[in-house]
């Protein structure tokens, strides 16, 4: 079974553009607003690495070292960026809601980088069977990251 990274990449892009537009947010609201493109962008650059280790894998059906820190450099980066919106303070209840969904697709694109982490590990050691079931896993949680990061987008841009 291949191993396609569906990551949230194309709805990192799309953060970023929306997110330079101004909007009537509260002050509060408006820095947080303003403190996630630059984290999006070292998402994106960290997913784009790991996307390339992941098609070398699919082609090779082995990991390498260098190809399984990719992928938990993604896992870094995304708990970089919880850290970030941690240490915002949103000022209204919508500016809430939105971190929150934010926190939530990320929680979940973390969950499915350390599930494609052991696949990659798997391949290495297990069976075919087993590095399959993985890659379904990863590969169910990578959609539901994507979902919840376009509801995380939508509210955004509401602020």
């Amino acid at each position: 079974m291949r191993m396609p990274f569906r990551s949230a990449a194309a709805i990192v892009a799309a953060c970023g553009a929306l997110l330079t537009v101004p909007g009537a947010a509260v002050a509060d609201d408006a820095a947080m607003k303003a403190a996630i493109p630059a984290a999006f962008d070292a998402l994106a650059k960290k997913e784009r690495a790991a996307s390339k280790a992941i098609r070398n894998f699919n082609r090779r059906d082995r990991a390498t070292k260098a190809g399984r820190a990719k992928v938990r450099a993604v896992g870094r980066a995304v708990r970089t960026f919880q850290a970030l919106l941690m240490g915002q303070q949103p000022s209204t209840p919508q500016g809430e809601e939105a971190r929150r969904a934010l926190m939530r697709a990320l929680d979940l694109e973390a969950k499915a980088t350390a599930r494609i982490d052991l696949a990659m590990k798997s391949a290495n050691r297990s069976s075919v069977s087993r590095t399959n079931r993985i890659i379904a896993r990863a590969n169910t949680t990578l959609q539901r990251a994507n979902e919840a990061a376009r509801r995380a987008i939508t509210l955004i841009q509401a602020l």
